[in-house]
């Protein structure tokens, strides 16, 4: 008996930290039917609004720094409803903001606050490594990957019935919802903290001596350089969708979710390959599908396709990414060792800061085609691989 008890809790704590890990993917995906209304209620442009997406990578990218460091110098449990908290709070200020500076405040907010769920992957690092937190870290990762095929269709529906307010109205009460049962079913992980983590000197060390890890920068590079490419179509997804194949907003959710099934098979095939081969192995697959996702979209760049073909690019795309995540996230966070807080938090920081930064590019180069997503995946999707093949170490 005392073995079932063990495997339940077992059980539930993984599903706990699953919903957790997904809720930045939702507090994103959730808006993204919303962003053209958003920008008609409040009177500005459509570029203008994909702000909203863009700002939550860049603020997300400085919480997660703060919420790692937090987690390892404090025990994860207090830092993780902490952040909860505050995410509530700035989820209710979004949905009563009265014009777009201030929703784009609370959403810079939403993101900072919205970060303490990467406390999650240190957690699972705390109780394994290996492939053997690879398989978990896939769990986590197949709950973010389902996330995209709800939160925009939960979005659109919210958008129907009510209106953009109730997505954020959404967000306060999920996470309402997740810091009681974090607080009633979360153990402490942490076992030793270590306050003098907090200190600017040990930050800069830490961050040079991960960075300067050949494992641990090429896995976190390959990740985050990935995940760029994915983030251009969340933030110009619904806009391209809407200009330039006539895809109404409230229709874009169940659209993207279409695509965003490919998420959710890349992380469990990825997964189901790590029960009986290598992180290496698994990774050296991703790129190969990663390398087929960016041909497709090379060539979708020279042609003008039709809705279906376009979006059929993206779903490769999707698909590489799964299986990029869980893998390339273990394969990093071996190499930070006890400072797997800190390794989290750098990784998420910078999946967020290239996600940022891939914002920019999509939206700079819209011509109001669909080509500026095209041609972000190509070559973030090739800079990934390249990174790869010169950065990633081959062990013997």
């Amino acid at each position: 008996m005392a073995d079932n008890r063990t495997t339940e809790a077992s059980a539930s704590l993984v599903i706990l930290l699953a919903a957790l890990a997904a809720m930045n993917a939702l507090s994103v995906e959730i808006i993204l039917p919303a962003v053209v209304p958003i920008s008609v209620d409040l009177s500005v442009g459509e570029k203008t609004a994909a702000m909203l997406i863009g700002a939550y990578f860049l603020a997300y990218a400085f919480g997660q720094m703060i919420w790692g460091l937090l987690s390892d110098a404090f025990g994860r449990k207090p830092m993780l409803l902490l952040g909860m908290t505050g995410f509530l709070l700035a989820s209710i200020g979004a949905a009563l903001a009265p014009d777009f500076n201030t929703l784009l405040a609370f959403r810079l907010a939403q993101g900072v606050l919205g970060a303490s769920p990467i406390i999650a992957n240190a957690i699972v690092r705390d109780l394994s490594s290996g492939t053997k937190a690879a398989r978990t870290m896939s769990v986590l990762a197949a709950t973010t990957g389902v996330a995209p095929l709800l939160a925009p269709v939960l979005g659109s529906g919210l958008l129907v019935l009510f209106s953009w307010r109730a997505i954020f109205a959404f967000l306060a009460v999920l996470s309402a919802v997740l810091i009681v049962t974090a607080a009633m079913r979360l153990p402490e992980t942490l076992a030793q903290k270590q306050a003098a983590r907090l200190h600017p000197k040990f930050i800069m060390r830490r961050t040079a001596e991960l960075l300067g890890n050949r494992q641990f920068r090429s896995g976190a590079l390959v990740m985050s350089i990935t995940f760029a490419g994915f983030a251009s179509v969340l933030t110009l997804g619904s806009i391209v969708a809407k200009n330039a194949f006539h895809i109404a907003p409230e229709a874009f959710g169940s659209v993207y979710a279409i695509a965003a099934v490919f998420v959710v098979t890349g992380v469990l095939l990825a997964r189901a390959l790590l029960k009986t081969r290598s992180l290496e192995t698994v990774g050296a697959i991703s790129m190969g599908v990663l390398g087929m996702a960016v041909v497709f979209q090379f060539g979708l760049a020279l042609t003008t396709p039709s809705f279906p073909a376009f979006w059929g690019g993206v779903a490769v795309y999707m698909l590489a990414f799964g299986l990029v995540y869980p893998t390339f996230t273990s394969y990093a966070l071996e190499a930070a060792h006890s400072s797997s807080g800190f390794g989290a938090s750098l990784i998420g920081a910078m999946n967020m800061l290239f996600g940022f930064l891939s914002s920019l590019l999509v939206t700079w180069l819209y011509d109001g085609s669909h080509r500026a997503i095209s041609i972000t995946m190509v070559l973030l999707g090739g800079l990934a691989i390249a990174i790869f093949l010169v950065l990633h170490p081959r062990r013997s």
